[in-house]
């Protein structure tokens, strides 16, 4: 963990790490808040899976044409101006708007806090790339992500259950806020780009991927898995609500346990010396033990207990796949090409959300669960195969 963290220490990167870990922050913590909120409002499973499936299928399709343009033209004013804004909107949520207003306006904020992310995680990828500490880099950005969302989650939870749900909002505006002053006073690293326009900067990333068969393969797994993790996000409020009876504390608890665990994870990540499709194909397995187990569990003391162990697999398995795409892709592209990653990662939960709500209202959040354990496990065996070919295809050693 120490080699992680010390990773960070490269010019630029204290700042840039802050940036982001103060984004998933603030993603979190309004996620929670409004899921919240429309739940308690409209005490309907469709609405609360509206929401997440708002939030989730716009930004992947309008997140990539602004990713570029931010990418081909934006210096780091540019970049602060997307955290900025996101901060306006998410602190006009706090006010007491219609559901119908909950449900669209995740579509804008989304998609910022998308550009947000994939942008400035580019930022660092260079830098970490320069210095050859991608791996090690990655590992601590990883328990930073995990530390932010399981404050977020068990700050949203709590400052739901006790004040307003306005209150989280706020704070998520104001974590923004402060990544957009960060942001603004690190130098871009990054080359700029010499293509025509923002379609051809997208379509040059799209060939590249097209012709790395490992690149592109590491993406459309990935993004089966993303579909199989993220049947049960809409529905953990519900399931925490009604079948734990465990109130909006409960539905804090579950996120915050998860979160833990992939701080755990990320920590794991960092010492882990294992091949990344490897570990992708283990961490997968774990994050389907922990849904079957969460399909079957009595008490939220239990339920947390396997939202830990889920949280551990995810803690490894996303930052082992993006790891794994970066360093195939040239500085030049990383934006382009992890954006497809990114993209994939927004669009299958969109379909799993909606899937999952689906699944929920006309079965159960248990039996949803238990479709979730079977659909990861299936995207684990897709990790396994693809580590199993890669190794054959290593050359003897003699």
């Amino acid at each position: 963990m120490r080699a992680s963290i010390a990773a960070l220490r490269l010019s630029g990167l204290p700042r840039l790490a802050g940036g982001l870990w103060l984004a998933e922050l603030g993603e979190t913590l309004a996620a929670i808040a409004l899921a919240v909120v429309v739940f308690g409002r409209s005490g309907s499973v469709l609405a609360t899976g509206a929401f997440f499936v708002a939030a989730r299928l716009g930004p992947a399709l309008a997140s990539q044409p602004l990713a570029a343009f931010l990418d081909r033209n934006a210096g780091r004013r540019g970049l602060s101006g997307c955290y900025l804004i996101e901060a306006v909107l998410l602190a006009l949520l706090a006010l007491p708007l219609p559901v119908w207003v909950l449900v669209v306006v995740p579509l804008v904020t989304g998609t910022l806090a998308v550009c947000c992310r994939s942008v400035t995680r580019a930022e660092a990828t260079v830098r970490l790339k320069r210095a050859e500490r991608l791996r090690a880099g990655n590992g601590g950005l990883n328990i930073g992500f995990a530390l932010a969302g399981t404050l977020g989650a068990a700050l949203g939870g709590a400052l739901a259950a006790l004040t307003t749900p306005a209150v989280p909002l706020l704070a998520a505006s104001v974590g923004f806020a402060i990544g957009a002053a960060l942001i603004v006073r690190t130098p871009r690293a990054r080359p700029y780009a010499e293509t025509e326009n923002v379609f051809a900067h997208l379509r040059e990333g799209i060939a590249y991927a097209r012709k790395d068969r490992l690149a592109l393969t590491l993406i459309a797994v990935e993004t089966a898995a993303m579909l199989a993790f993220t049947l049960v996000i809409p529905i953990e409020v519900v399931y925490a609500q009604r079948d734990l009876g465990a109130g909006a504390g409960g539905y804090g608890a579950l996120i915050a346990t998860w979160g833990l665990g992939i701080v755990i994870g990320g920590a794991l990540f960092a010492r882990a010396r294992s091949p990344l499709t490897a570990l992708a194909a283990i961490a997968s397995l774990g994050v389907a033990a922990a849904y079957a187990g969460l399909a079957l569990a009595p008490t939220l003391a239990v339920a947390c207990a396997f939202s830990l162990i889920g949280g551990i697999g995810n803690g490894v398995q996303w930052v082992a796949v993006m790891t794994a795409v970066q360093e195939r892709v040239s500085e030049a592209l990383q934006v382009r090409v992890l954006g497809l990653l990114d993209a994939g990662a927004q669009l299958a939960p969109g379909l799993g959300f909606a899937i999952g709500t689906i699944l929920t209202a006309a079965l159960s959040a248990r039996a949803t669960y238990a479709i979730a354990a079977v659909a990861t496990l299936a995207a684990a065996i897709g990790f396994f195969v693809m580590h199993a070919r890669s190794w054959r295809r290593q050359p003897a050693l003699v």
